[in-house]
């Protein structure tokens, strides 16, 4: 295998081991039912699966914390967040669980064992693995095969080991020469997975590309002026030798082409005047489809070859419009024949008194073909050889990278305090310091208010701000606007991802974005907005809800719950 060349790798899908959900969301906006929960437990959560590395995403939902008990010795938790699909359980998702990155892989495209003429590149997005054959310029194919296998012995090969890409399971001939193929094979059709190591054979049947062309030139073959139309067999008189021609400033130029006439000046600028420049080329191999000519003229033009009329611009017979088709360059694609080919331009100038500054004339082209030259390789992806006797026939192993990922989401957390009564209203005009309700994020069950780390983390996580809510009254030392809340909390949670396998994650409350004190004075907040980073499968995340609690009955509502993309 060569190392030498264009390699490049790069994360292309992640893929978590036995997948059960294919599809991947594509919403924008997915709104769910609302969700209450009551008893000891109650857990679970939607189907949509989320791909976080296709774009951010927010989860909003207000949170209903009212059917909560504050008796003696009970106590309850409620949970909503984001988890991996394929591991974690729906209340404090946790556990490790492995993930497979598929990488983009290109490899040579090898012709007679040695000549670069192109690219093979793989990808695998966990659902199709993507096989895309580019030829190099210069080159082209008329046959491309495939195999792709789980095992090496899952290629057709001979007793020998040489494989027979006639029996390959995917294949195209192209007629004409193409200059690139994809293949698109579902892994369930090969039997793989998400896991699997994959064997690829990759063939064509190359053929060399050569190109030719000209431009207009003082010196080709040109015919009149005449005052009538002239078809290309018409008794256009003397050949004569065009010319540069004087060029209008606001007439177009084309690389390598030069403005030619029959003369440097118009030779009678007010009749209609036609004019003829004619020529041949040599294409000395098999012509491919898809020659083509780029022109322009003063002021309209026809365009022929081998006698046949390709396209034109303008009037260049009967009545005409000066729609200003000087200022146009078409394309005019044609078929060459093998061998000798010729060309013609008819080009019509319309009157226009002025004299011959006021009235010029003119033809700018550049003509252009490719041809196969008749020299064919085989060629094969580069890899490693099947046999080391005799055939140099290569495939290429895709191995995936199997990262362990633990964690596996984020989530809002409720609590409380724990004290008989929490919940009950203050005395009437002696408003008291009530901890009712605590919201924060987690990335692991029971972690508190020391696992937020970004912007940084907190020197003294439990000076924090906005954690921390009181359902009713406002004594003096307390922030009015984290008060008074009645147990309902409109809750943003905003989704970033930092790799395949790693986020960040932000929570706002009531409009509000938590942090932490740092300098002492708590009518400022320091630390804000405060979030933290989590990890687990980026590309496969689906909504979930909890609740947890023991010793009374308890209840929470979650509702308006909407993911936006």
């Amino acid at each position: 295998m060569r190392h030498g060349r264009k390699r490049a790798t790069l994360v292309a899908a992640v893929v978590v081991l036995m997948l059960a959900v294919a599809g991947v969301s594509s919403a924008a906006t997915q709104t769910y039912p609302n969700r209450t929960l009551s008893g000891g437990y109650q857990a679970g959560h939607f189907n949509d699966v989320w791909d976080l590395t296709a774009g951010d995403m927010t989860l909003s939902f207000t949170y209903n914390a009212n059917g909560l008990s504050d008796a003696a010795g009970g106590h309850a938790w409620a949970e909503l967040g984001v988890r991996s699909l394929a591991w974690g359980g729906d209340f404090n998702p946790g556990g490790s669980g492995t993930v497979y990155t598929y990488p983009t892989i290109t490899v040579a495209l090898l012709a007679g064992q040695s000549m670069d003429v192109g690219d093979v590149i793989v990808t695998n997005d966990g659902t199709n693995v993507y096989v895309t054959y580019t030829l190099d310029s210069g080159w082209c194919m008329t046959e491309s095969h495939l195999a792709v296998s789980t095992s090496l012995s899952g290629i057709p090969q001979t007793k020998t080991h040489n494989p027979i890409p006639g029996q390959f399971a995917y294949g195209n001939y192209h007629d004409p020469c193409a200059t690139s193929d994809t293949f698109t094979i579902p892994l369930v059709d090969i039997g793989a997975f998400p896991s699997s190591t994959l064997y690829i054979a990759a063939h064509a049947k190359v053929s060399e590309l050569a190109t030719g062309g000209l431009c207009s030139a003082p010196g080709m073959t040109a015919y009149g002026p005449l005052d009538h139309y002239e078809g290309v067999a018409g008794a256009w008189g003397t050949a004569g030798s065009a010319v540069a021609t004087w060029v209008h400033p606001s007439w177009p130029s084309l690389a390598g082409a030069a403005w030619i006439s029959t003369a440097g000046l118009v030779e009678n600028p007010d009749p209609d005047s036609w004019r003829r420049f004619s020529g041949s080329f040599e294409v000395p191999g098999i012509p491919l489809t898809g020659g083509a000519t780029v022109a322009t003229s003063d002021n309209a033009e026809e365009f022929y070859v081998n006698g046949a009329l390709v396209g034109s611009d303008g009037e260049v017979q009967g009545p005409f419009a000066d729609n200003q088709e000087w200022n146009t360059l078409l394309t005019y694609p044609f078929t060459p024949v093998t061998g000798a080919n010729t060309y013609d331009f008819i080009v019509r100038n319309y009157s226009w008194p002025g004299g011959v500054y006021a009235n010029p004339t003119g033809l700018l082209f550049c003509l252009d073909y490719s041809y196969l030259t008749g020299r064919t390789e085989t060629a094969w992806g580069d890899g490693t050889r099947f046999t080391s006797k005799g055939n140099w026939a290569m495939y290429i192993t895709y191995e995936p990278t199997a990262t362990s990922v633990n964690g596996s989401g984020v989530w809002l957390a409720t609590d409380y305090d724990w004290t008989p009564g929490t919940f009950g209203p203050d005395p009437v005009g002696f408003p008291s310091l009530d901890l009712d309700d605590k919201l924060i994020l987690q990335r692991q069950g029971g972690q508190g208010e020391g696992a937020y780390n970004l912007p940084g983390v907190p020197p003294a996580p439990g000076n924090n701000h906005r954690i921390w809510w009181d359902r009713d009254g406002v004594d003096p030392w307390q922030n009015p606007a984290t008060a008074n809340t009645g147990g309902i909390y409109q809750v943003v949670i905003t989704l970033h991802a930092t790799g395949a396998t790693t986020g960040t994650a932000y929570m706002n409350i009531r409009g509000l974005d938590q942090g932490f004190e740092v300098d002492g004075n708590w009518n400022t907040i320091e630390l804000t907005p405060a979030g933290m980073t989590f990890t687990g499968d980026m590309e496969h995340l689906v909504v979930f809800y909890g609740l947890y609690g023991y010793g009374a009955t308890h209840s929470v509502t979650f509702s308006g719950i909407t993911v936006t993309q």
